[in-house]
């Protein structure tokens, strides 16, 4: 049997770049293409959709830190033939994960996808908001360690 997945591990993280021939897949359920189930109020997630995009070259908030990186988002965006295509409002999908796409002399499948970040907000005109992948792990770090220490009010 061939096994067609592999868990990730720390080679699968790629600081994102800032280069204008990086490319990036964001992928995420957004709350416009979902379904509301009446009885139970829950809204279903019922069509992926995934952003290609790149790094966003345009004026950035004044209040954004180290761990921020931007990526091109806007109201229109190429399809596969080259036609202009409406994009969809993001909302819904904050925390999808961010991977960066590179491009290899020969295809793996290691190297080509990687891990970036999480997307957090965006501009319905303008960018993608995502934090790097490394300042989730430090934050997950704090997590493990915050839980492990012994509860000192017992």
């Amino acid at each position: 049997m061939i096994r067609t997945w592999r868990v990730l591990d720390l080679s699968d993280i790629r600081q994102a770049t800032s280069g204008t021939t990086a490319r990036f897949i964001v992928a995420g359920f957004p709350r416009v293409t979902g379904q509301l189930d009446v009885e139970s109020a829950n809204l279903h997630a019922t069509q992926l959709t995934q952003v290609y995009t790149s790094p966003y070259l345009g004026p950035l908030p004044s209040e954004r830190d180290d761990d921020d990186f931007f990526l091109q988002y806007g109201r229109t965006a190429k399809g596969a033939a080259g036609e202009p295509k409406a994009t969809l409002p993001l909302e819904g999908i904050s925390g999808a994960m961010v991977w960066a796409v590179a491009e290899p002399i020969v295809w793996d499948a290691r190297s080509v996808l990687q891990l970036a970040g999480i997307q957090v907000a965006y501009t319905e005109s303008g960018y993608l908001r995502c934090k790097r992948w490394d300042a989730m792990a430090r934050l997950l770090d704090q997590i493990h360690v915050a839980r492990a220490r012994p509860n000192s009010h017992a």
